[in-house]
C-alpha cells in the first residue's frame, strides 16, 4: 500500500508541469540580460562613431578649405591646414586624440580621431573600456583663374611703364614666362589686383599692390580648346570705309577688304571674321555691337585711335562664345592708342563685355585710352603692354581661385 502511494506521488510529480516557466526564465534570464547589454553597447558606440565620424569629416574639410584658399604658393598653406583641421576636430571631438596628416602633393587632408569609450555593461563582458577610431580624408581641388594672363614662355611677357593703370581687384594678373623678368612695373604706373604672379621673375619700381610672386606655376591657356580657324574661308565683302558723317550697319560674315571707320557703325549680332586686313577705327567713330564676336585671321590686325568709342558684348553661344576679339595667329595684333581731345576731353574709349584672347600675338594699349571689360572678360595674349597713360579695368565675375574642398574617403 505504501509503495502504491510512492509510485503515484513520483508519477504525478514527473507528469506536472507548474513551475516549468519559471524554471524555463531562470536559465535564460543569463542569456536575455547579456543580448540586452550587448544592444545598449552597440547603439552607444555606434552613437559615438557617428559623432567622431562627423567631427573628422567637418575637420578634414576645413583643412582642405584652408588649402584651397590659399595661393599655390603661400609657404604657410599647409600650416594653415593642420591649425583648421585640428580647431575643428577640437571643437566637434574633444574627448578623442587627433591625427592630422597633409599630403602636400595631392592637396590631401587627412584626419584621424580614436577615443575610448566606457561601456555601461564592461563588467559583464570582462572589459571596461572599447576603443572607437575613425578616418576621413578631404581633398582641395581646382584652378586658378586669370583676367589677365600672358601665355608666353619667355620675354617679358606683361610690361606696364608710363602713367599707365591696370585695375583687377577681384582677379589675378599672371604671366607664364619663365624670363628675368617675366613681367615688369616701371616709370609711373599702377597696378591693383587680388594677386600677381610669374612663372619666371619680376621687376617692380612702380607701385604695385599686392606685392607680385615669382616661381608661380603656369597657368593652361582657358580658351585652348576653341578653333581658330575653321570660322570661314570664302570672303562675303571687300573692302569697307565708313567716313565720320555716315551711320552703317554691318552684317556678320567674312571680310576681305580693309575697313575704315570714322563714323557711326551697328555691328548685327554674330561673328566678323577678318582676312588679311586691317581693321582700323579711329578719329570720333562710335562703334556698337550686341553678342558680337571679331576673329582676326590671317595678317589682319585690328588698330583703334583717336577719340574713338567701342561698346561690345561677346556673342553667348558659338565657337567664339564670350570673346568679342580674337586672332589665331603671330600677325593678328591689337593695338589701341587713343589721343586726348583737350576741348572735350574724350579719348579712346572701349568697353567690352566679353574676353579678348589673341592667341600668339600682342595686345598694346598706350596713349590716351580707355579700356573697360566686366561679365566674365579676360585678356588673355600672347604678350601684353600697358603704357602712356592708358586706363585697363577688369570688373571681371571670374572668382579667383576655383577651388573646393570634398570628401575623399
Amino acid at each position: 500500500m505504501v509503495e502504491a502511494t510512492r509510485f503515484k506521488v513520483i508519477s504525478s510529480f514527473r507528469q506536472s508541469t507548474a513551475g516549468s516557466v519559471i524554471v524555463g526564465f531562470a536559465v535564460a534570464l543569463p542569456v536575455l540580460a547579456l543580448s540586452v547589454a550587448a544592444a545598449v553597447e552597440y547603439g552607444s558606440l555606434k552613437s559615438t562613431r557617428t559623432v567622431m565620424q562627423a567631427a573628422a569629416d567637418s575637420a578634414a574639410l576645413a583643412g582642405a578649405e584652408a588649402i584651397a584658399r590659399s595661393s599655390p604658393n603661400d609657404s604657410t598653406r599647409i600650416q594653415k591646414a593642420m591649425q583648421a583641421a585640428s580647431a575643428y576636430a577640437s571643437a566637434n571631438a574633444p574627448s578623442a586624440a587627433s591625427t592630422i596628416t597633409v599630403d602636400e602633393a595631392q592637396n590631401i587632408v587627412q584626419v584621424n580621431l580614436r577615443t575610448a569609450r566606457t561601456l555601461f555593461f564592461g563588467g559583464i563582458f570582462g572589459n571596461s573600456q572599447s576603443e572607437v577610431a575613425v578616418v576621413s580624408k578631404a581633398v582641395a581641388a581646382g584652378s586658378q583663374i586669370a583676367c589677365i594672363l600672358a601665355t608666353a614662355p619667355t620675354g617679358n611677357a606683361i610690361k606696364l611703364d608710363g602713367n599707365s593703370s591696370v585695375t583687377a581687384s577681384d582677379c589675378n594678373v599672371w604671366s607664364n614666362s619663365s624670363a628675368a623678368p617675366s613681367m615688369s612695373f616701371s616709370g609711373g604706373s599702377s597696378t591693383r589686383a587680388k594677386e600677381i604672379c610669374a612663372v619666371g621673375t619680376y621687376s617692380a619700381t612702380a607701385s604695385v599692390s599686392p606685392t607680385p610672386k615669382s616661381g608661380c606655376k603656369a597657368l593652361s591657356d582657358p580658351f585652348a580648346s576653341v578653333d581658330l580657324t575653321n570660322l570661314g574661308t570664302a570672303c562675303d565683302y571687300g573692302a569697307i570705309n565708313v567716313p565720320a558723317s555716315i551711320t552703317w550697319n554691318l552684317n556678320p560674315g567674312v571680310y576681305c577688304g580693309a575697313i575704315t571707320i570714322e563714323g557711326l557703325v551697328n555691328l548685327s549680332p554674330g561673328i566678323y571674321v577678318f582676312k588679311d586686313i586691317s581693321l582700323a577705327i579711329r578719329g570720333k567713330a562710335r562703334v556698337t555691337g550686341n553678342e558680337v564676336s571679331m576673329l582676326l585671321l590671317g595678317t589682319s590686325t585690328a588698330v583703334w585711335t583717336g577719340q574713338a568709342k567701342l561698346a561690345l558684348t561677346a556673342t553667348k553661344s558659338g565657337p567664339l562664345s564670350g570673346i568679342t576679339v580674337a586672332g589665331a595667329t603671330s600677325n593678328n595684333t591689337v593695338s589701341l592708342s587713343g589721343s586726348l581731345d583737350t576741348a572735350t576731353g574724350e579719348q579712346l574709349d572701349v568697353k567690352s563685355t566679353g574676353s579678348i584672347y589673341l592667341r600668339a600675338s600682342h595686345l598694346s594699349l598706350s596713349g590716351h585710352t580707355k579700356l573697360s571689360m566686366n561679365g566674365e572678360s579676360s585678356i588673355v595674349a600672347n604678350t601684353i603692354a600697358v603704357g602712356g597713360n592708358a586706363l585697363l579695368s577688369l570688373a571681371s565675375t571670374k572668382s579667383v581661385v576655383v577651388n573646393e574642398a570634398r570628401l575623399s574617403r
